[in-house]
């Protein structure tokens, strides 16, 4: 949560307890400039790490502790952070709003060592107001999936309100597109390797912007596919790109 803290305002505060209620160690944080900062929601991976996160100063601060309360990193973002959570790879995902009226959903993961990993931000589909309530707005599940639940604005009769809107992610397999290896007939073999039982899109381009689809795989059989392009006869240059399809 947060406690006064004198000449710094509001600070952070987190107090690990022992199993019988024996304080086992607090820390605190401050934000510079003094302003006030207040801790919303608490997590844990599976090595007994905490992870704080919350408002202040200008942005979100998410906190890491080791177990024993040693700070291990500090990260902040734009917004207030809302929720914290630890997926089924270890990583750190947070959750909160972004920018002044009208707010939208801001959700950032970091790894287990803090870096950062992907944002992603939805603005409603009238670009109105998104909420996301507490620290109950977040969730991971099965394969490293997050899910993310608020209010979004929403134009209605004449009148502004209000509804749920429920956001899933998933993160995107690895890829490997090597080669093109050159074949009789000025065709080109491709190598395509990624994860089985997904569907990905081959395509191909001669100007990077206009592309056309070589291939689709369902449920992809194996983790290694061969492509031949017999269509790249009479094509001064040619790009190819895989594509993961959710």
């Amino acid at each position: 949560g947060y406690a006064v803290g004198g000449d710094t305002d509001y600070d952070y505060a987190t107090i690990a307890y022992a199993s019988d209620g024996t304080p086992v160690w607090t820390n605190r944080y401050s934000a510079p400039g003094n302003s006030v900062d207040c801790a919303k929601a608490v997590g844990l991976d599976k090595s007994g790490n905490v992870y704080v996160t919350g408002t202040a100063g200008t942005g979100s601060v998410t906190l890491a502790y080791s177990s024993t309360g040693t700070p291990l990193w500090t990260n902040q973002c734009d917004g207030t952070g809302q929720a914290v959570a630890v997926d089924a790879n270890g990583n750190v995902i947070v959750a909160g709003t972004t920018g002044s009226y009208p707010h939208d959903f801001l959700t950032v993961a970091y790894s287990s060592t803090g870096s950062l990993l992907w944002t992603n931000r939805y603005d409603g589909p009238v670009g109105g107001d998104d909420l996301l309530p507490g620290n109950s707005c977040l969730a991971t599940g099965h394969a490293a999936g997050v899910y993310v639940t608020g209010a979004s604005q929403i134009a209605h009769d004449g009148f502004t309100n209000y509804n749920y809107i429920t956001i899933k992610y998933m993160p995107a397999p690895d890829i490997r597109l090597t080669g093109p290896d050159p074949l009789p007939g000025a065709a080109w073999l491709l190598t395509l390797e990624a994860q089985t039982n997904t569907d990905y899109r081959l395509e191909a381009s001669s100007n990077l912007v206009d592309w056309s689809t070589l291939t689709n795989y369902t449920n992809l059989p194996t983790p290694s596919i061969l492509y031949t392009d017999t269509l790249a006869a009479g094509c001064l240059t040619r790009f190819y790109r895989a594509m993961w399809v959710p």
